[in-house]
């Protein structure tokens, strides 16, 4: 018989859990482990206001969760975060520790109310300088009756992990000063869609319909100077229709401040981006208008099954003849694509974060 933090049994051997359903806790922590009662705290719509947040009583609230202390919170269904009043500094899911969010698909942690949030520290805000934050299989956003949005994911310290997740609705979808974002959608946020203060990496990511006519930042903004083109990446993402008023059209993508350089960020391979920089380092990329050196990168069209909603799975995902369908680079260090399908499936590997399957 296998331990509990080895659900299954394979081949005489016990291995490490891929889905929750595959734990009798209904918990897979990130690493394969199942988690129980001692490490995970559980929140539903269904819980009550208690303090116990096991998976037999759990709570109704990430407040109530995050004072078990455990170091996981499994979260269900749909969890409301209120803003109480009118509000202009508000953290709603302060974090002072490391920490794990896990959910269940579909699960969706959504601020409501009336107030005027625009000076919200965020959904997520790490108020210290070493907690890590990672948040997996989680959607955040908030509702329309909101005057202005809160920030998403703010950290001003630690690192955040975001793994097949979507930020989507507020005013800046992820803050932070370590941030590794993959297989996860950040898109309509209202100001723009990622700020960074240090070392990033964004991988498998669609970055889509962020900013406005009279929003000031790009898609990606930039409020540093990179040091050099490791620490720093944009790999097999789609960065397309983002607007900023303030901005000249190429900055649209990805916009540096005047006191940062984009001349060290490597944009790596396999993008499909609608604007191009050229003091950052591309290849095997599609941009839909500009000229970019390098004999890899590609000026064409990038047609898409959808843009009607970022919460589908068809969002800015490749439709059939794309310019960016099999001509990325074919020693691409990224084996799937942010559905998880295996690239190539073609004759080629697909520029963008989609991999079109026939």
């Amino acid at each position: 018989m296998c331990p509990p933090d080895r659900a299954l049994c394979s081949s005489n051997a016990c291995v490490g859990c891929a889905r929750h359903s595959d734990c009798s806790s209904n918990a897979c922590l990130p690493e394969g482990i199942c988690g129980d009662d001692s490490n995970v705290a559980y929140v539903a719509p269904n819980g009550t206001n208690n303090v116990m947040c096991t998976r037999a009583t759990p709570c109704n609230s990430i407040a109530n969760a995050l004072v078990t202390m455990r170091p996981h919170i499994k979260l269900t269904g749909m969890v409301d975060v209120s803003i109480p009043g009118t509000q202009t500094v508000f953290n709603a899911i302060p974090i002072d520790r490391p920490l794990t969010f896990i959910a269940d698909p579909g699960t969706t942690v959504r601020y409501i109310g009336t107030a005027n949030a625009f000076n919200l520290i965020g959904n997520f805000s790490v108020q210290s300088d070493n907690p890590d934050l990672r948040i997996y299989d989680l959607t955040i956003t908030s509702t329309p009756s909101l005057t202005n949005k809160p920030v998403g994911i703010s950290l001003t310290g630690g690192k955040l992990t975001l793994r097949r997740s979507r930020i989507v609705g507020l005013t800046t979808g992820v803050f932070g000063t370590n941030v590794d974002i993959r297989d996860s959608t950040i898109a309509r946020n209202e100001r723009n869609g990622i700020t960074l203060r240090g070392k990033f990496s964004i991988v498998n990511s669609i970055i889509a319909e962020n900013g406005s006519a009279t929003s000031d930042l790009g898609a990606i903004r930039l409020e540093f100077t990179p040091v050099n083109g490791v620490d720093q990446i944009v790999e097999s993402s789609t960065i397309m229709d983002n607007r900023c008023g303030s901005c000249a059209e190429q900055s649209y993508g990805i916009d540096c401040s005047s006191s940062a350089s984009c001349t060290n960020v490597r944009l790596g391979r396999n993008n499909i981006l609608g604007n191009a920089r050229n003091d950052g380092v591309y290849d095997f990329s599609l941009f839909a208008s500009g000229a970019v050196s390098g004999a890899n990168n590609v000026t064409g069209t990038a047609m898409f099954a959808s843009k009607a909603d970022p919460l589908s799975p068809t969002y800015y995902r490749l439709a059939p003849g794309s310019d960016g369908i099999d001509r990325g680079d074919p020693v691409s260090p990224v084996p799937f694509d942010i559905d998880g399908d295996p690239r190539p499936q073609g004759a080629g590997v697909d520029m963008g974060a989609d991999e079109l399957k026939p």
